[in-house]
């Protein structure tokens, strides 16, 4: 950060995508991550397509933190 300072946990997969400057370092031994994926709406009633993309954004979220298959 231009002010040096900042600090995040970001996925192994989006680390190549940090802005110049930025550097990203993995942390080993630590407590067992959880994350958390939320989404903001209006306080209405969703509509169909809301309803899908927070269906998909839950799925996509499950689908990242389930175990990788062992090697056949």
């Amino acid at each position: 950060m231009a002010a040096g300072c900042g600090l995040t946990i970001v996925p192994a997969a989006l680390a190549a995508a940090a802005p110049p400057g930025v550097r990203a370092l993995p942390v080993r031994g630590g407590p067992q991550e959880q994350r958390r994926v939320l989404l903001a709406r209006l306080p209405h009633p969703p509509t169909d397509p809301v309803t899908r993309v927070a269906a998909a954004l839950r799925a996509a979220a499950l689908d990242a933190d389930a175990p990788a298959p062992p090697p056949s």
